[in-house]
């Protein structure tokens, strides 16, 4: 299985992974008493923390013998954690997303890619597995942050899933009426019947109508990457729908601007008073995107 991570100064494929490995149950820099996560400037240097997922998704993949996609199962809800140890400056230097089904870990700081802009991070580790976690203080997220994996299994099968992690916010603090507009950023991996799997980024709007209990959902600018960091802009794979707020979440049905591709979008509201919504996202094909995969994680700040 082969993921082109870009535009990164280092571009993974999941079949050369990195120097990474090991476990929180083992010696070193990710064992120890997580520091509770209130907020990004709340970070402490040298500190370990560990942020549960408001959302994430997983589904299991095939693989040809060349290692192109040959099909993917229906994604599923999965419980997720990512640890993650800062060093004397503030930085990461060590992490580990755990999934029902996925660990993945980097135990050092030499583990970590990032790419051109500062955006997104990323590791690999010993078993041909990588994670990309979108750089929270770059993008300007304050309470959360998301992020997608691809994990390699045995005879020509893997795991692919995305996750948003943070500080939810109380259900009892989201507003009950009123609007409120969200901007920010949707990344994500498109996988195509036959071919290796491309970064896809985006912008993403969401507009909240507390009192109907609605969010709507748009994504422009869409551009996939390919193996060499070049980007197409896709506007076909822009995505929009309308979620149901239940609670401190929100969920439904997103489709591509163009004909065949929907799937799901979920997510949920983070900060003290709803200032961030992230969530996930699953589009799969059918039609000029038939037997295409596409899935992701997307945050936002309000406005």
């Amino acid at each position: 299985m082969r993921i082109a991570v870009v535009p990164l100064l280092v571009s993974v494929a999941a079949c050369g992974g990195g120097s990474g490995g090991g476990s929180v149950g083992s010696a070193g820099p990710l064992e120890g008493t997580p520091l509770a996560f209130t907020s990004v400037s709340a970070l402490q240097p040298g500190g370990l923390y560990e942020l549960s997922a408001g959302d994430a998704r997983e589904a299991g993949f095939t693989f040809n013998a060349d290692e192109t996609f040959a099909s993917a199962a229906p994604s599923e809800r999965v419980n997720a954690t990512y640890r993650f140890r800062l060093d004397a400056d503030g930085n990461v230097s060590a992490a580990q997303l755990r999934t029902d089904n996925v660990e993945i870990t980097a135990l050092s700081p030499n583990d970590f890619f990032i790419d051109a802009f500062g955006q997104y991070f990323g590791f690999p580790d010993d078993d041909n597995d990588v994670v990309v976690v979108v750089n929270a203080p770059v993008l300007g997220f304050e309470y959360m942050s998301f992020g997608f994996w691809a994990s390699e299994g045995a005879n020509l099968s893997g795991t692919g899933g995305a996750g948003a992690f943070g500080a939810l916010t109380p259900v009892a603090n989201i507003p009950s009426s009123g609007t409120a507009s969200y901007d920010g950023v949707l990344s994500g991996i498109l996988i195509t019947p036959d071919a290796f799997g491309s970064v896809v980024d985006a912008d993403v709007a969401l507009t909240a109508d507390f009192a109907a209990s609605s969010l709507g959902f748009n994504s422009t600018n869409t551009v996939v990457f390919d193996f060499f960091g070049v980007g197409t802009a896709e506007p076909d794979l822009n995505l929009s729908g309308t979620l149901a707020i239940t609670g401190n979440r929100f969920a439904g049905t997103v489709n591509t601007a163009a004909p065949g591709g929907s799937g799901v979008a979920e997510g949920s509201f983070y900060g003290p008073s709803a200032q961030e919504a992230a969530g996930i996202f699953d589009v799969r094909g059918t039609g000029a995107f038939d037997g295409a995969v596409f899935y992701g994680g997307f945050g936002a700040v309000r406005q």
